[in-house]
């Protein structure tokens, strides 16, 4: 929340969406985190979201590091394109046209 509320300070538009993350080993094993039914708990957040920045069609996931096999490899914080398309149901209808 505090990130997303940075880039509303910036007059940029954010959102959190909620996600799951999927590891995979080279072995083909692998683990998911996160929830695809997060919720509040008072003031706690149960499950992983990330910063989704529709209007450049890009995401944020600060808190990446905080599992332990991408902590490892110490890639920092996750930025990357939205691959949105127009019949996601969690896509903006907003969005601007190409």
């Amino acid at each position: 929340m505090t990130l997303r509320n940075a880039y509303g300070q910036l007059g940029v538009r954010a959102e959190l969406l909620p996600v799951t993350v999927a590891i995979r080993k080279k072995d083909g094993t692998g683990t998911l985190y996160g929830s695809l039914t997060p919720q509040w708990s008072g003031t706690e957040w149960s499950g992983h979201c990330a910063v989704v920045l529709p209007d450049s069609e890009r995401f944020v996931d600060p808190t990446i590091e905080q599992f332990d096999e991408l902590r490892k490899i110490g890639m920092g914080p996750m930025v990357g394109s939205w691959p949105c398309p127009p019949t996601t149901a969690a896509c903006w209808s907003s969005r601007k046209p190409r």
